[in-house]
This record gives C-alpha cells, structure tokens and sequence, in this order.
C-alpha cells in the first residue's frame, strides 16, 4: 500500500521534531501503523533516556502520549487531546519530555548528566 504525501510528510515532521528536542536522548522510532481513508492515523513507538518506551498516537486529529507498562495500563503523558496542535510539535514534545523527566529517578538522570550525556 502506497502511504499518501499527508501522511508520509506527518511521519517526517514527526521524525524530525524528535531528533531537534532529544537528539541522542531519543532511540529506536518506530513507525507501527500509517493509516489511510477516512480516518487518518499514525502510531509510533521511541526511547527517552534508555528508560522509557513512549507511544504516540494520532487519529483523525486528535493525538496522545503514554508510557506503555506491560503488567497495567499506560500512563498518560499528554492527551488525547486536541488543545494542542501538531503545528507546535516542538514545544508538544518538551511539554512531553518534562512530564516524562517527572517519571525518572534524579540518580538517574544526574548519572547521565555526569557520564556526558543531555539529561
């Protein structure tokens, strides 16, 4: 199945804005679902800090993040929601990385920090 320009131009934007707010602090994005029709939509999954695995969801305009616990639900990061629009991707994703920051231990990111590493 051919992906259409919108989507495929959402999937590198998307891309994009990661690797311009975490850099290296963000590993392993995947792109899980790219969905055409009525209802457009875009799933990915990426890495922050070699700690969290964050998924991101995008429907038919509304979109979320959350951390997926294999033994519970998910805890919600942002939305879903539409109070904020992907035209704001790099301010979306601080707001996502200081929630998801809330959900690390300081040792952790202090070591990080220490070992060179943006934390």
């Amino acid at each position: 199945m051919r992906v259409s320009e919108q989507m495929a131009q959402l999937a590198r934007r998307f891309s994009n804005a990661l690797q311009e707010v975490f850099g290296p602090e963000q590993a392993a994005l995947i792109f899980r679902e790219v969905r055409e029709g009525d209802r457009p939509a875009l799933q990915a999954s990426f890495v922050l800090y070699e700690y969290w695995q964050i998924d991101f969801g995008y429907e038919d305009g509304i979109f979320g993040f959350e951390i997926p616990f294999r033994s519970s639900s998910a805890a919600v990061l942002l939305g879903p929601t539409r109070d904020w629009t992907l035209e704001d991707l790099d301010g979306l994703l601080r707001e996502v990385d200081r929630r998801t920051r809330l959900r690390i231990p300081d040792k952790y990111l202090a070591a990080r920090e220490a070992d060179g590493l943006r934390a």
